[in-house]
């Protein structure tokens, strides 16, 4: 077998692996677990660093970079309601895991109820 088929083997091998590869990843991301899973370490995460309750009904993840948040709810010291949304949908910009970084752009609020303390 020449070499130049061997490139183009490897090359095509390489794209369906990459290909398979991404629409695993879509699927993972749409499967009910893994976003059950992903609501349960948010809403634990943002418990923690705002020191009061924090709940998510749903969170979704569409095609790269939009994020979806249903049922947000925030309350304060006291377990008032500070902010609630029925759904918070937002693009992201940059997502970097290893310095807890997540930047936002265009940040929609549907049915929003705030309180200021």
């Amino acid at each position: 077998m020449s070499w130049k088929k061997t490139i183009l083997k490897s090359t095509v091998f390489i794209g369906m692996l990459l290909l398979f590869t991404t629409m695993l990843l879509l699927i993972l991301l749409n499967s009910a677990p893994f976003q059950n899973w992903a609501v349960d370490k948010v809403t634990k995460y943002l418990s923690e660093q705002l020191n009061t309750p924090v709940s998510i009904g749903r969170i979704k993840f569409k095609l790269f970079n939009t994020l979806q948040l249903e049922n947000v709810l925030v309350c304060d010291e006291k377990q008032d309601t500070l902010l609630y949304t029925q759904k918070l949908k937002a693009n992201i910009k940059e997502f970097n895991l290893e310095k807890k970084l997540l930047v936002l752009q265009r940040v929609e609020l549907d049915s929003l109820h705030f309180a200021l303390i």
